[in-house]
């Protein structure tokens, strides 16, 4: 079931990405997808989804975008990968949260 089509409103058709568990009745979720598209890391995520029960779909909602602009968005996407992996561990950035005060 990974790639389906969707009929859009005023013609053409939509690729999205799915995977569902095998199971039964299960619940699901569309993940929204960045201006990179249905890339490498989405994939992975709709199916990590898949494998915990739930049904995933990641439709490409940059779909009506010209094909130049899409081209240049995947050789983005790869790039940006590409350096994320080789990146030294002290220059990646890292995720700080601070602590939120809830006030009534």
């Amino acid at each position: 079931m990974p790639d389906i089509k969707i009929a859009a409103t005023g013609g053409g058709e939509i690729d999205c990405y799915c995977a569902a568990p095998d199971s039964g009745p299960v619940p699901g979720v569309v993940i929204m997808c960045t201006i990179f598209g249905v890339d490498e890391d989405l994939r992975n995520i709709v199916d990590d989804l898949a494998s915990k029960g739930v049904i995933a779909a990641a439709p490409d909602l940059f779909w009506r975008g010209d094909s130049d602009r899409r081209t240049a968005r995947k050789r983005d996407a790869r790039k940006h990968r590409r350096a994320r992996r080789t990146a030294p561990a002290s220059s990646k950035p890292t995720c700080r949260t601070s602590p939120i005060r809830w006030r009534r």
